[in-house]
Order: C-alpha cells, then structure tokens, then sequence
C-alpha cells in the first residue's frame, strides 16, 4: 500500500513538471535567447550635408567593426521568429552620438536596428527584443 502511494505521488509530480514546463517554454526560450536593444535608422544627412546615396543616422553603438568590414545588425521576423541580419555598411560621418551609414537595401526607414545586446551575435540568428526605443 504505502508504495502505490509513493508511485502515485510521484507520477503526480512529474506530471505537474511536465506541464509547468510545457506552460513555460516559450518564456524559457526567450531567456536562453540573447536579449537585444533596438531602434529606428533615421533617414537623414549631418548638419546640412548632403550624401548623394541613401543614408541613415544609428547609434555609434550599432557599429560593429571587424578589421576593414563594418557591420550593424537588422532586426526581422522570419516565419514568426525574431531573427537578426547583419548588413554590411559605410560610414559617411559621424558626431558624438551616431553615426551616418549607406549601406544595402537590409537598413531602411522601417529597419529595427541592434545598439545593445547581451550576448554576441551571429548572422540569421533568433533573438529576444528587450526594449525598442
């Protein structure tokens, strides 16, 4: 009698484990994806200039720089994950706080671009936004 009882308070338990965790596994996934700070590329040019190309205005913490390539990375959602891209840029000036870029068609108006994140990145990879400015 008394190990029915403790078999059965033990499937009980696992049972109850199980659904906590299948409960949970969506908010348990986005704490093991790395937690990323977005904003908006600003359209724009540098106190009056005027780039020729299409240019925008990120933060200087949005620039990666690796030896001679310059990156930033684009937030987008894919087949409805959050996934981050990196976009090859140039820099065309800068003042104390951004950085004016060209670069292709991945930083538009609309792009939701990475200034900080909590662990390192890699291209296409599945993120978590913890803020948008």
């Amino acid at each position: 009698m008394k190990r029915k009882k403790i078999i059965s308070i033990i499937a009980v338990l696992f049972i109850a484990a199980i659904v906590l965790l299948t409960f949970f596994s969506k908010t348990i996934d986005n704490m093991l994806l790395p937690q990323v700070k977005t904003c908006d590329a600003i359209l724009g040019d540098m106190e009056g200039e005027n780039i020729h190309s299409i240019s925008f205005l990120v933060p200087k913490s949005a620039v990666i720089f690796r030896g001679d390539e310059t990156v930033v990375y684009v937030v987008n959602t894919v087949d409805d994950e959050t996934r981050v891209f990196e976009q090859a840029v140039t820099i065309e000036d800068s003042d104390e706080i951004y950085y004016l870029i060209t670069g292709d068609y991945g930083v538009n108006t609309t792009a939701k671009v990475v200034y900080s994140t909590s662990k390192p990145l890699s291209d296409n990879e599945r993120v978590f936004i913890a803020e948008e400015v």
